[in-house]
């Protein structure tokens, strides 16, 4: 209520889409990493997306602003990345050299 109070009813439907938009990220980009056959990437996704929504929670229950909002901006910048990551092919290692037979 606090954001609604200061920034209106216009500034409180960006915040919530803002937000909703960073766990479709983190959800989004776990499926991706399930899907590519990577589960440590899909666990880690799932991980930040459990951190974000208790963060969310603390947020609403107690006061909004005053909960460490600027800590929490690495968290929220690590779904667009990770959603990126996701969408990238797979690169496959290079085959090793093989060795010049001696003659």
């Amino acid at each position: 209520l606090q954001v609604a109070l200061e920034l209106g009813i216009p500034g409180l439907v960006t915040l919530l889409l803002f937000l909703t938009r960073i766990g479709r990220s983190f959800a989004g980009a776990a499926s991706r990493f399930r899907a590519r056959g990577e589960p440590g990437m899909a666990v880690l996704c799932e991980a930040l997306l459990i951190g974000f929504a208790m963060w969310l929670i603390a947020g609403f229950t107690i006061d909004f602003m005053r909960i460490g909002f600027k800590n929490v901006w690495f968290l929220m910048a690590l779904a667009p990345v990770l959603l990126r990551f996701s969408r990238e092919p797979i690169e496959t290692a290079p085959e090793p050299a093989r060795a010049l037979a001696t003659t």
